[in-house]
């Protein structure tokens, strides 16, 4: 179900800004947009039109609709929400002239601190209204898409786990890290993959894999790693079996910005790479969203993927 506000002195003619609102993202920014998003919209000359999805497959339905209705070049759809939802939006503008827009509402917002875009929501509306659209890189599962990062094993776990706590003590980031902790900490099960990147086949024992694709987060936990990611590369984090005394060491490191010094983990810098496991499929967690894929797991960089209008 959509609601749908349009100014009426506006010409219909004018180009429309399509906003799909995650209305349960964050601490209520999305309440904030959906109040003002209208009149915001008519300041700079542009119809707005307002969809809220009530579920995870309307989401889906909804920016399909939202982006065939679209005008190329003169329209922009925005996603307001977390990273998942403006992850939603840009799976399915990938490869379209279509102009894409993002709203922090979120509890990391990762992807739009990356991209210079504002905190604020309104302010933020104010860019993708006024701004132009530029090239922006996404990555892929098995041809599923993921902007921020990939993971199987312990932080796919980690990511299951912390939904549970957060549905009974609510979304913030002290929940979420404090889960991730507790997660750290428990017994854990060790994967047995053949990983493929840069020509090279090694066989591992992991409890964990993760695959950065964003530049902020990897460089809030290994700076030297992150760098690559200007190249249009992945920064793949493979960490090998650990002590309880090995994870505390591994959470002090990650949180002075020094996790790829830590001697548990390996940290590779590649365009793709190929996770063959001998499960025939695998739990992974694609920006927080968790699904199962067959073995094997092809990840590749996609460069200049969706057109998003921003800084």
């Amino acid at each position: 179900m959509r609601d749908l506000r349009r100014p009426p002195l506006l010409n219909t003619s004018a180009p429309c800004a399509h906003i799909v609102l995650n209305m349960n993202s964050g601490q209520g920014e999305a309440k904030i947009l959906k109040d003002s998003a209208a009149k915001v919209c008519a300041e700079f000359g542009y119809l707005c039109e307002l969809y809220e999805p009530r579920s995870a497959q309307e989401m889906d339905d909804i920016c399909q609709e939202a982006l065939k209705k679209a005008q190329p070049e003169k329209d922009v759809v925005i996603a307001a929400g977390g990273d998942g939802t403006i992850q939603t939006l840009a799976k399915f503008a990938q490869g379209k002239k279509a102009r894409i827009g993002a709203i922090p509402c979120g509890t990391f917002n990762y992807f739009t601190r990356t991209h210079g875009i504002p905190d604020r929501p309104l302010a933020a509306l104010k860019v993708a209204l006024t701004e132009t659209a530029k090239p922006t890189r996404l990555a892929e599962v098995n041809g599923q898409v993921f902007i921020i990062n990939a993971s199987l094993g312990m932080y796919a776990k980690a990511i299951k786990d912390r939904e549970e706590h957060i549905s009974k003590f609510g979304r913030n980031r002290f929940v979420a890290l404090l889960s991730t902790l507790l997660n750290l900490l428990s017994p854990r099960l060790l994967l047995k993959v053949q990983i493929t990147l840069n020509d090279e086949t090694h066989k591992v024992r992991t409890p964990m894999i993760f695959v950065g694709n964003n530049e902020l987060q990897m460089s809030e936990l290994a700076p030297n790693i992150a760098q690559c990611l200007q190249k249009d590369e992945l920064a793949i984090v493979i960490a090998k079996p650990y002590t309880k005394w090995d994870a505390l060491r591994m959470m002090f490191k990650g949180l002075s910005k020094k996790l790829d010094q830590e001697e548990r983990i390996t940290c590779f810098a590649s365009k793709e790479v190929t996770i063959k496991s001998l499960k025939k499929t695998q739990l992974i967690s694609l920006d927080g969203e968790l699904t199962k894929m067959k073995s094997p797991l092809v990840v590749r960089a996609r460069p200049n993927a969706v057109q998003m209008v921003r800084p």
